[in-house]
């Protein structure tokens, strides 16, 4: 019995000094885990870090890029109705059934996640919602006034602390919803909104942040208090003011914060470690958020006969083109629209086009683009110019020449599965459809092809009948 006391005696002396050695191994622990943050910066990020504190300069804005000016027509000019002219040799138009995805199904945005147990941030995205892992970090905000010091410390304080993994799950969200390079940026401000509320400047450090760990050469400027992202561009940006970085055209995007170009800029000529990636705004598709469809009834006359059409388009393609920034008109008459759209369009024209001669359908399509829809030029409607994707053009109450071409030369393309150029004059956009040979009325020669002059916004006109005031202008020609 006196051997068992002495054992818990001497026991009960070992529980402080083990106390101790606990609370010592936990506070080395807390030391070591310390340091696994601060090896958490990449060697490029301490270069880039290092790079940001010195290299800054002061920058003088330029006056955004103006697109073709010529004044459009404010009516638009009606042409005698005329039967087109037909071919002995035009072969019937036989409408092929939808070739791209069956279905289009929401995605799932939210991705699973690699670490499990860490906060969630959920945030919307047009009307999706989304949510992705984010580790709780210390304040990023720029200390005031902004200096370049304070933006390489906000840098430090993103890059010291685990972010791959919200980073990856964003990527992911990007990838199931198909969004362009465009598209990933503003999924990253909507995030980024979400994670600091109230803070534009707080949320543009995110953005630049999030953009350039993705491979983007992103910079950041400030002027005054104001912080705005700098943005190549593979394609012109209409209207939007840049600086010119070592030949680069770099434009400015700042969301709420607005650019004085009056004063000075200050932003770095170098990049991130690898970073050479410009924005792409090509639009190979649309964003596939939710299914959100509404209708539009298309109402005309073709050979004292109405035509009366209902057709389906996405709501969401609308709202993510709203603010789309001005860019070539190429890009738009490249782009495709929305699963839905296509396959409600085609549901409707087919009986229209389908076993009709190839100039009786083009016909066809053409009075449906100059007569089913109200003309307003884009400065009258929106004060600005704005190429519009078709489904744009159902969506809002007016369009002009461009928007008509770009649905009319997908409607072609889709239906009648003929060749189809954009013609790009001064002040005005039409088309011109390859009809086989022998080639008739006003013509276009492209690439040893005639094509037949089709003018969507030349009321009546047949193809083969160009404005008279375009008849002998030579046009720019855009193929697809």
């Amino acid at each position: 019995m006196k051997a068992l006391r002495l054992l818990v005696f001497m026991l009960l002396l070992t529980v402080p000094c083990r106390f101790l050695s606990a609370q010592d191994d936990f506070k080395k622990w807390l030391e070591k885990d310390q340091q696994a943050y601060e090896n958490y910066l990449e060697e490029q990020d301490r270069a880039f870090m290092d790079f940001l504190k010195k290299d800054w300069e002061a920058f003088q804005a330029f006056q955004g890029i103006e697109p073709d000016k010529a004044p459009k027509p404010k009516t638009m000019p009606v042409a005698p109705d005329k039967a087109p002219q037909e071919h002995s040799t035009d072969e019937t138009v036989s409408v092929p059934p939808l070739s791209v995805q069956s279905a289009e199904k929401a995605p799932q945005p939210n991705a699973r996640a690699a670490v499990q147990n860490k906060p969630k941030i959920q945030f919307p995205f047009y009307d999706a919602y989304c949510s992705v892992n984010f580790a709780s970090l210390p304040d990023w905000t720029p200390s005031t006034p902004i200096t370049n010091t304070g933006i390489a410390e906000a840098w430090r304080t993103l890059a010291s602390h685990p972010h791959s993994t919200t980073l990856r799950q964003l990527k992911y969200i990007a990838n199931q919803m198909k969004l362009n390079d465009w598209g990933h940026m503003l999924l990253y401000h909507a995030f980024s909104e979400k994670t600091a509320p109230y803070n534009i400047n707080k949320q543009l450090v995110l953005d630049w942040f999030l953009l350039n760990k993705s491979g983007y050469d992103i910079k950041l400027a400030f002027q005054d208090n104001s912080i705005l992202l700098l943005v190549p561009s593979t394609q012109v940006i209409y209207e939007a003011p840049y600086v010119m970085v070592d030949g680069q055209k770099f434009y400015f995007f700042g969301f709420e914060n607005k650019l004085n170009k009056r004063k000075r800029i200050y932003t770095y000529r170098g990049q991130y470690t690898g970073n050479e990636k410009q924005f792409d705004l090509s639009l190979t598709a649309l964003p596939r958020v939710t299914r959100k469809n509404q209708v539009r009834n298309l109402k005309f006359n073709y050979k004292g006969e109405t035509v009366n059409l209902n057709i389906k388009y996405s709501r969401n393609a609308v709202d993510f083109l709203s603010d789309y920034p001005q860019t070539e008109l190429e890009l738009f008459f490249r782009s495709n629209p929305s699963t839905s759209f296509q396959r409600s369009l085609i549901q409707a024209l087919r009986p229209y086009v389908e076993n009709k001669t190839k100039v009786e359908a083009v016909n066809f399509l053409l009075r449906l683009a100059q007569t089913a829809f109200h003309y307003r030029t884009d400065d009258q409607q929106f004060g600005f110019e704005k190429y519009m994707l078709p489904e744009e053009t159902l969506h809002y109450p007016s369009s002009d020449c461009e928007d008509r071409s770009i649905l009319f030369a997908f409607l072609v393309r889709r239906l009648v599965r003929t060749d189809v150029v954009l013609l790009d004059y001064p002040g005005h956009v039409a088309t011109a459809v390859y009809l086989g040979e022998p080639a008739f009325g006003n013509t276009v020669t492209y690439r040893g092809k005639r094509f037949v002059i089709c003018d969507p916004t030349y009321i009546n006109a047949s193809p083969g009948t160009a404005m008279p005031q375009f008849a002998s202008v030579r046009p720019n020609v855009i193929e697809y």
